[in-house]
C-alpha cells in the first residue's frame, strides 16, 4: 500500500515539474503606435469632411508628432478603387494628423473603406481600418415646400386624369349616313390621339417629381430606387411613343384627305 501511495506521489510531482517546463506566452516589448480617432459611421454626399487622428507611443503613451511620425490615409470607393492615398498633415495646435476631403471625393452613395497607417522613424508603426457610408443628403421638408410640391403634384395628377378621360370619351369617328356615305370628317380624332400622348407625358412628369421628392426627403432608399427605375422605363418608352403619335397623326391626316377627295367626287370609300 505504501509503494502504491509513493508511486502516485512521484506521478503527481513529475506532472507538476513537466507543467513548469512548458513555454509561456511572452508579450512583445517592441514599441508600436496607438491610433485614436472619432468614428465616421456616415458622411453626407457631396459635402466636404475633415478627417483627423491622434497617434501615441504604445509603450509610454507619449503623443507622436510629425518630427518622428507620418501618417497616410487611404480610402477605397464602393467599386474598390482608390479615392485617394495621401499623407495627413500634422496640426501642432491640436496634436493631430488631419486630412481635408473636398465634396468631389464623395459624389457616389455607398459603403467606403479606409486604412490609416502611421510610421515612426525608428521603424515601428500602427494601422487601423474600417468602413463608413456616404448617404444621400436629406433636406428638411418645410411647410412651404410641402404646399408647393403638393399643389404641383395635385395639378399634374388632375391634368393626367382629365386628359386620360378625354382621350377615351371624345368621339373621333367620322360622321356617316345610314348608307355608309361620308357626311363629315371628324377632326376630334386628332385631339383624341394628342390627349393619349399628353397623358403619357404627364405621367412621366408625375413620376419625375416623385423621384426628386423621394431623393431629397425620404430615408428609405428602396422606395427611391423603385420610383427611379419606373421613371427610367417611362423615359425610354417616350421615344417610341413619340414615333407612334407622329405616325398615327400622319396616317389620320392622309386618310382624312383621301376621304374628303372621295366625298368631293361623290364616291363611297371602300
Amino acid at each position: 500500500m505504501k509503494k502504491i501511495l509513493f508511486l502516485l506521489f512521484l506521478i503527481v510531482c513529475s506532472s507538476l515539474v513537466l507543467a513548469k517546463q512548458e513555454p509561456q506566452i511572452i508579450i512583445g516589448t517592441d514599441a508600436g503606435i496607438i491610433i485614436l480617432y472619432p468614428q465616421w459611421p456616415n458622411i453626407k454626399q457631396n459635402q466636404h469632411y475633415y478627417f483627423y487622428v491622434h497617434a501615441y507611443n504604445e509603450t509610454d503613451g507619449v503623443t507622436l508628432t510629425n518630427e518622428t511620425t507620418n501618417c497616410h490615409f487611404h480610402i477605397h470607393n464602393i467599386s474598390g478603387e482608390y479615392v485617394f492615398d495621401e499623407e495627413m498633415i500634422f496640426n501642432s495646435t491640436t496634436n493631430s494628423y488631419e486630412y481635408y476631403m473636398s465634396p468631389a471625393g464623395f459624389t457616389e452613395v455607398g459603403i467606403y473603406s479606409y486604412i490609416i497607417n502611421c510610421n515612426h522613424s525608428n521603424h515601428y508603426e500602427g494601422t487601423v481600418s474600417g468602413l463608413f457610408e456616404v448617404l444621400i443628403v436629406l433636406e428638411e421638408l418645410t411647410t412651404d415646400k410641402a404646399i408647393m410640391y403638393s399643389s404641383f403634384l395635385f395639378g399634374l395628377i388632375l391634368l393626367f386624369i382629365l386628359s386620360t378621360i378625354g382621350s377615351f370619351v371624345i368621339n373621333g369617328k367620322n360622321e356617316v349616313d345610314i348608307l355608309g356615305n361620308l357626311v363629315k370628317v371628324n377632326f376630334n380624332k386628332h385631339i383624341k390621339s394628342f390627349l393619349f400622348f399628353l397623358s403619357y407625358f404627364i405621367m412621366i412628369l408625375i413620376v419625375f417629381m416623385a423621384t426628386k421628392i423621394s431623393y431629397y426627403y425620404l430615408i428609405d432608399s428602396i422606395i427611391y430606387s423603385l420610383i427611379y427605375w419606373i421613371q427610367i422605363i417611362l423615359w425610354i418608352g417616350l421615344i417610341p411613343a413619340i414615333f407612334i403619335y407622329i405616325g398615327f397623326t400622319i396616317m389620320n391626316i392622309l386618310n382624312d384627305s383621301k376621304l374628303n377627295e372621295l366625298k368631293g367626287r361623290n364616291l363611297k370609300p371602300f
